[in-house]
Order: structure tokens, then C-alpha cells, then sequence
């Protein structure tokens, strides 16, 4: 974690969301991809608008009364996989203007989707995104921001959107 030569990931809202999901095959999931985190070699980068959209997802789906365990397990999870005192990126201009910009080019991107890509992508070493959002995963204009940018020497290789490690 943290060293030189690991993989930096970023992880978008569905990552911790799984590990206080309802279903149990999405909670053995949640185990395993964190799992996977904590035993390999990752730099996990969790971006604040990542930690704000869970936690309030959470709230909403526990209702008063029921979400602050729910909340601990998910934020203690993240914090067992990522250092953090470095995981948690705050938003800066030029992330929201890259992000206003996916929003203007890939149909269906949502704001906080486009946030946590923005983190993603302008992280010159950031090597994957774990997410399951099929409009960051398939979208032609994103995998051709992310080619611009290699070839404009801003990043220094490949970032992957995946839904697995």
C-alpha cells in the first residue's frame, strides 16, 4: 500500500456499497474485491465525492436508527484496504472542468460519475477504476480522453475501468 510500484486504483461508489449491500452475493463480493485490496500491492484512492455518495446511499437505504453500522463497516473496510491519510482526494478546478466536460460529451454520465472519473483520469498513474457503471466502462469518448492524454504525456500508461481488480 502506498509504495512506489503499486497499482494505483480508484474506486467508485459500488465498490464500498457492496460490502453493506442487502443481497448476500453482492456482500461476499464486496468481501472478495476488498479482500483482493488489502492482500495485493494497490495504492486505493477513494475520492471524497466517492466517501459522500456512499455514506448518504447508506443513510437513505438503512433509514434513522438503522445506517450508522452500516456506515462504520463500509468506511472501516475502506480504510483496511487504503492509507488514509492520502485515499481520500478532494476535487479540484481542473477535476470538476474534466468532469464538466464528460458530462457535456458522454450521455447518461451523472455528476458524481463524471467526478470520480475526472479523479481517475487526471491521476497520471492511476492504473484502473473499479466500477460497474456501464456508462464510465463503455463510453467511445472516454477511452479517447484517456488516449489524448497518454499521448500528451499526462498519464503515464493504460487506466482500465473494470468491475473487478
Amino acid at each position: 500500500m502506498g509504495a512506489s510500484m503499486s497499482i494505483v486504483v480508484y474506486l467508485d461508489t459500488w465498490a464500498p456499497r457492496l460490502i453493506v449491500a442487502k443481497r448476500a452475493a453482492d456482500r461476499n463480493t464486496g468481501a472478495r474485491l476488498f479482500a483482493q485490496l488489502e492482500r495485493g500491492d494497490y495504492d486505493v484512492k477513494v475520492p471524497q465525492v466517492v466517501v459522500g455518495e456512499a455514506v448518504t446511499t447508506v443513510m437513505r437505504d438503512f433509514g434513522p436508527g438503522g445506517w450508522e453500522e452500516p456506515v462504520c463497516r463500509m468506511l472501516r473496510a475502506i480504510e483496511s484496504a487504503a492509507d488514509p491519510g492520502t485515499c481520500f482526494p478532494p476535487p479540484d478546478p481542473d477535476t470538476a472542468e474534466m468532469a464538466r466536460q464528460m458530462m457535456k460529451n458522454v450521455g447518461g454520465m451523472t455528476q458524481a460519475d463524471s467526478l470520480v472519473g475526472a479523479h481517475a483520469m487526471r491521476d497520471p498513474l492511476s492504473q484502473k477504476l473499479i466500477t460497474n457503471d456501464i456508462v464510465l466502462t463503455n463510453a467511445p469518448w472516454l477511452a479517447e480522453l484517456e488516449r489524448s492524454l497518454r499521448r500528451d504525456g499526462k498519464r503515464a500508461g493504460h487506466l482500465k475501468f473494470d468491475n473487478k481488480i
